[in-house]
This record gives structure tokens, C-alpha cells and sequence, in this order.
């Protein structure tokens, strides 16, 4: 089931395409007894988004002193 989430009012499902996680998170992805694919939502998939964006800030910061250093040159 898609976590439901609250826009203008309205209530919104929303939802990650298990094909696509399963690809970097193969361990997020289960399948159920139809054969349907179907992302694990919880702690380990939070944990895993938390993780990738303190990734990216890293490569974010490098990439502001690289351009930071380049403009004093």
C-alpha cells in the first residue's frame, strides 16, 4: 500500500516504481504471492534516502570549493 499524503486538502497516493528501486536497493523490493513487485516502505527505505542525500551534499560541497577555486584562478 502507497503512504498517503495530504496536498491541498486532498488526500494523494503516492508511490516509488518498484522496478526502478530494485535496481540500486534490491533489498527494498519483495514480491508477493500474484508475482507483483512491491517496495518495503519503512525504517531501511528512510535510512537509504538519508544516506543518499548526505552523499550528495558531500559531492555538493566539493563541487562548490572545486568552481570556488577555479574563479579565484
Amino acid at each position: 500500500e502507497y503512504p498517503q499524503f495530504h496536498f491541498n486538502g486532498e488526500v494523494q497516493n503516492l508511490g516509488l516504481i518498484a522496478q526502478d528501486v530494485e535496481k540500486v536497493f534490491p533489498e527494498l523490493v519483495s514480491i508477493d504471492n500474484q508475482g507483483f513487485k512491491q517496495v518495503n516502505y519503512g525504517v531501511d527505505l528512510t535510512m537509504q534516502v538519508i544516506e543518499a542525500i548526505k552523499e550528495l551534499k558531500i559531492k555538493s560541497d566539493e563541487s562548490e570549493a572545486q568552481i570556488k577555486a577555479l574563479e579565484i584562478k
